[in-house]
Order: C-alpha cells, then structure tokens, then sequence
C-alpha cells in the first residue's frame, strides 16, 4: 500500500512540474514572437519613433501610408 502511495505522488509531482516546465516553454515562445512580429514605439526628442520588423518610420510617414 506504501508503495502504491509514493508511486502517485511521484506522478502528481511529475504532472505538476511538467505543467510549470511547460508553462514557461510557452510563454518564452510566444514573448519572442511578439517581439519579433510587432512593432515598438520609441519617444525621441524629434518626436515618437516606430520600429516595424527592423524599420524606422516616424508617425507622420505612417499617417501618409493609409
């Protein structure tokens, strides 16, 4: 009975930490994609800046881009 015991809390446990290891496998997957596929905005002193996959463009250029 002992050991039926141990061998369920081994899964439990193993269950647990396999969901936290996954947990955070996910989350850095889908930071880095979000840093790579969107854009950053930056503030500078000549006015705010948009960074889109590795090109600048300032606000008034993507204004005229619609």
């Amino acid at each position: 009975m002992a050991i039926q015991k141990s061998n369920l809390k081994c899964a439990i446990t193993s269950t647990l930490i396999g969901f936290m290891l996954g947990g955070c496998i996910g989350a850095g997957a889908v930071y880095q994609y979000m840093n790579l596929s969107y854009f950053k905005l930056h503030k500078t002193n000549i006015g705010m800046m948009v960074f889109v996959k590795d090109h600048i463009y300032n606000l008034s250029e993507m204004k005229s881009m619609e």
